[in-house]
Order: structure tokens, then sequence, then C-alpha cells
């Protein structure tokens, strides 16, 4: 924990509570709409990420956007450009370990590209492994770095492992005869658990967990309420260690101690009839986007739910109830990409000071091991806020009582590492 000096209260106050929850009134999320009026070069976002430089980029139906927080640069395909953007579509995106920003393109582009800050374009895939070639042809859906650096393709011709430290390529055919193997060759979704183990979610319904010691797969079931194999769209090993598959059918908890997943049974009737994607947000909830049921978002610990949608009326409200892709950018802000409806933007250190208009200045900011926030203001003492945002106790200089403030002008805070925070 640290002290902090801000003139501004404006600043503060959005530093202040930006990891608390805001959740408590759903209906007063707002949203700022990004599309092809600001810049962006398509309606239709597929994919997000931040480089190390905190340019944002975004993949599109129809080119890659790289955003700097106020202007958009646009890459478009070229034919008559060797280094330009390979296909109209990007499909996916990744910045992995090293820094490097990697492209996979659609149906007009095919292949696996790598983008070359020194000449501000694309080079392709470059591996002499004998598959080589044959990923080169694909349409990439989707790609992902393990732990070890390597890189899992799903592709329109199946799942490609990349390890990149012996330039050895290796791909995994489906076998409808073999119990260990990979039930199809479209995949949706990969994700590695805190073991290592690799997760993957089958188009054909079902996941499938393979582990490198084995180079086995196991299947484990999706039961749907109509008995059949519920198709993934999205895999994720929370914070807590809790592995949930986003479906179509619905929200799934792998059961630990019975091996099993289950589908999860929501309060109040609550029910995801199709879920696209599914992202946990730094402060540990869960954003659970939709296909038209709009964005839902889970407090895991409270086990609350709280749901936004588009309003006609709002312009502020979500653009789209179909979400197709969750991102927190490093400043704390959530992107949320619609099926063309372009983009929107939540940025809870706006709406915490919307929520708390204080007149005068304030000076220091503090948060203690609780997560509770300590506010130190100009002329009104000290204020302590609980995570919610629901002020516990405040704080004021008074004559009559030694144990009081010495002072109601707080200009800085700072943590006892040793002694509790009571």
């Amino acid at each position: 924990m640290s002290k902090r000096f801000l003139p501004s209260r404006t600043a503060l106050i959005c530093f202040a509570l930006s990891n608390c929850a805001l959740l408590a009134q759903p209906r007063e999320l707002r949203f700022e709409r990004i599309s092809v009026e600001q810049g962006l070069s398509n309606f239709t976002v597929t994919s997000i990420v931040q480089d190390r430089q905190g340019f944002l980029w975004f993949g599109t139906a129809d080119g890659l956007n790289k955003y700097d927080g106020y202007d958009f640069k646009t890459y478009k395909h070229d034919p008559a450009d060797s280094t330009g953007l390979p296909g109209q579509e990007v499909n996916c995106l990744i910045v992995d370990r090293a820094g490097t920003l990697w492209i996979g393109a659609g149906l007009r582009g095919r292949g696996l590209y790598r983008f070359d800050p020194d000449i501000d374009g694309f080079a392709p895939f470059s591996s002499k492994a004998p598959l080589a070639d044959s990923l080169a042809r694909q349409v990439l859906g989707l790609i992902y770095e393990d732990r070890r650096g390597d890189f899992w393709f799903s592709t329109s011709a199946g799942l490609f492992r990349y390890q990149r430290a012996t330039d050895a390529l290796q791909d995994f055919p489906p076998n409808s005869q073999d119990s260990t193997a990979l039930n199809s060759k479209a995949i949706n979704a990969v994700a590695e658990d805190r073991s290592g183990a690799l997760w993957i979610g089958s188009a054909a319904g079902g996941v499938f967990r393979w582990e490198a010691e084995t180079t086995r797969f196991k299947h484990f079931r999706l039961t749907s309420r109509s008995g059949n194999d519920a198709v993934p769209r999205k895999i994720l090993e929370d914070r807590r260690g809790i592995m949930w598959v986003a479906t179509t059918e619905g929200l799934y908890r792998l059961n630990r101690a019975t091996g099993a997943f289950e589908l999860m049974r929501t309060p109040h009737g609550i029910a995801f009839e199709h879920i696209v994607t599914l992202f946990e947000d730094s402060h540990g909830r869960l954003w659970i986007g939709t296909f038209g049921a709009g964005l839902w978002c889970y407090d895991v610990v409270a086990d609350r739910f709280y749901q936004a949608l588009h309003n006609p009326n709002d312009p502020n409200s979500l653009s789209s109830n179909r979400i197709e892709f969750i991102f927190e950018d490093r400043s704390g802000i959530l992107w949320f990409a619609t099926y063309r409806n372009g983009l929107n933007r939540y940025n809870r250190k706006q709406e915490a000071f919307a929520r708390y208009p204080f007149e005068d200045a304030i000076y220091a900011v503090l948060e203690d091991r609780r997560g509770e926030i300590w506010l130190g203001t100009s002329s009104r003492g000290l204020l302590r806020f609980d995570c919610d945002g629901n002020l516990l106790r405040h704080y004021r200089h008074r004559d009559d009582d030694l144990h009081s403030l010495s002072s109601d002008n707080i200009m800085a805070l700072r943590s006892d590492p040793v002694a509790p925070d009571d």
C-alpha cells in the first residue's frame, strides 16, 4: 500500500474507488460507445489486446485498428503491399510473452502473421516444420500461448501445437474411434489451468483435458437440460481455482469432488440460453456475454448476478445485446465488443466519481488490506468507505475529544505494515 497525493479531487476519487464493487445498482452502469463514427474500421470487433507500449489493438471484420486512447490508426488489406494486412478479416489476436503481436487471418487472408514495428507492417509465420505450409493455408480462429511458451492454434484443419523452442509443429486430428482423441476439427476454446493441464472446447460438444505427460485427451461431458453435450464457447479458470465453461446451453462449473462439470443453477430464474464469451476482471468478477440477452456480471463472492441491456432510448446503454468479446486494459477499463454494433467502453473510475460528487478537495487516498478506501480531505477530515462504496465512518476534529483528529486538513495517508488496519 502506498500513499497518493493528487491535487485533483476528480482524479483522486476515480483512483480511490476503482477497486470497489460498483454493481450494487446495475441500471446505473454507463457505457461509452465507440464505432465507425469515432474511427473504428468496422462495426464488428472480433478480438482485443494491449501491447507493451499500452496501445490497444482491435481486430475487426474489415481491418486491424491501433488505438492510443484518442485516435485510431487502421491497417487494411492491400494486394499490392507485401507487408500489409494479409486479408480483410482479423479473426484473432494475441500479444505473446516477448511482446510480439500475432494476427490470425480470416477466410480471405489465411495463416498466422506477426506485426513488425520496424516496418509498421506484417510478416508471415516462419517455420521449417513439415506442417508449416499446411498451417499457412488455414483460417485461424484462436491463438493461445501456454506457460511453456508454446502456441496452440484452432484452425479450419483442426488443432495445432507449435513448440517454439524446437520449431516443432504438431496436429491433433479427431478420431471418433479413439476415446483419447478429440471428437472434432472445430475447436472453440483453449485454456490452461494452474496445474499446467490444457482444456479444449470442442464444437461437437464437451471439453477435453490434455496433459503434456500423457499427450492424450480425456473427454468431459457437458450434459445439458436436453441430455446432449453442450458446445463450449469459452473456458477459464478463475483466481479461486474454479474452472468455468461458457456454452450455448448455459454456464458450467467443474465439481472437483466428482470430477464432473455441472450446469450452474442461477437464482431468480436467470437462464443463459446462449453464452458467447466469458471474462474474469481484475476484481474477480465474471462477465458473461450472451447472444441476445445482453451482458451479465456475476459476483462470485456475493453470489449475485447483474444485467446490462441495450436501451434504444439511452445512448449510454449497451449498443447491442449480442456481446462477442470482453477485455480489460491495464488502466482497468472494460471493453465489450458487439456483433455489428461496435465497442462499448465501461470506465469504473468515471462511474465512481459520478456517485461521489465531493465539494472540497481531496489530497490523499489509501486502500487498506481489507480493500477499504480512506480519503483525506482539505477541510472535512477523513472518510472511510467499504469496497461497495458505502461510507463506513467519517472522522473529524472535535475540540472536546482528545482522541479525535488534530485537524480536518488531511494531506497524506500511509498504512502501517505491521499494525492492523483497525
